[in-house]
């Protein structure tokens, strides 16, 4: 993508809602080992590789997940999101959901 295309897009809220809701949509939570970086830990593996992903990216980043909030990272700017529900992944709906604010 050329960098005049990349810029439009990458400003553009339908752009920044898609790393938001990976970053946002999980299960995940994050390691932290004393001789390493923070690692992530999780039931599915697409999810820790979509968020190892956009780590390496450095556009957009999985901070934090604690009871009740999740932080990301969005082009420099942290950002902290309620978790209102969570409706877990099962074999009918074929998908898992957060509800945030």
């Amino acid at each position: 993508m050329n960098s005049k295309l990349y810029n439009q897009a990458s400003n553009n809220e339908t752009f920044l809602d898609f790393w938001r809701c990976l970053c946002i949509c999980h299960d995940v939570i994050q390691v932290h080992f004393e001789d390493s970086d923070q690692q992530y830990s999780g039931t599915s593996i697409d999810e820790i590789a979509f968020l190892e992903a956009c780590k390496r990216l450095d556009y957009c980043s999985f901070v934090e997940r604690d009871s009740g909030f999740v932080t990301i990272n969005l082009k420099g700017k942290t950002e902290k999101y309620e978790i209102l529900k969570t409706i877990e992944f099962d074999s009918v709906r074929k998908r898992m959901s957060v509800i945030a604010r």
